[in-house]
């Protein structure tokens, strides 16, 4: 049975979503070898910002319900196997920015979101507290928010580094 507010799809489906690929199944670190597959829909999106846009919002939307489905399948509260939100988060994190050099961009947002993603700084610890879906992927996508500003005060600084 699908979560509330989700179409009908099958287990296999929502296991592939929620962990990223499987990538959230990673032995070490899931959270970021999670982040691979945003990484992977970015590259060639990357001349499509709109795009982006809207696979960051379906995604995001299909994230939450995902999130209260998978803390019931695995039985533990914001299980690190689901990275879906890891995925949004990094796509929030280059959404709109530009881009001069793919790779250098992929790269510099990769390492922006996982630094505030992991570091947790005030506001993003504080969100963590709501329940079930909402609170696994609220905080990702203040992370997402955090590393986007971020990377606009460094190009700002530094207009050079994703030439």
């Amino acid at each position: 049975m699908s979560p509330p507010g989700m179409p009908a799809i099958s287990h296999k489906v929502r296991l592939f979503l929620a962990s990223g690929a499987y990538f959230g199944f990673a032995p070490k670190t899931p959270g970021t070898f999670g982040t691979i597959p945003g990484v992977l829909l970015f590259l060639p999106l990357s001349g499509h910002p709109y795009v982006i846009l809207a696979l960051f919002l379906a995604l995001t939307a299909i994230s939450i319900p995902l999130g209260d489905w998978a803390e019931k399948e695995w039985n533990e509260k914001d299980p690190q196997r689901f990275v879906l939100d890891e995925v949004v988060g990094f796509l929030l994190t280059v959404l709109f920015i530009p881009v001069g050099s793919l790779w250098k961009t992929a790269a510099v947002g990769f390492i922006l979101f996982r630094i505030f993603d992991g570091i947790k700084p005030p506001p993003i610890r504080n969100i963590q507290k709501f329940k079930g879906g909402v609170g696994i992927v609220i905080d990702d996508l203040a992370a997402g928010i955090c590393a986007n500003l971020m990377f606009r005060l460094l190009l700002w600084q530094f207009p050079a580094m994703t030439s």
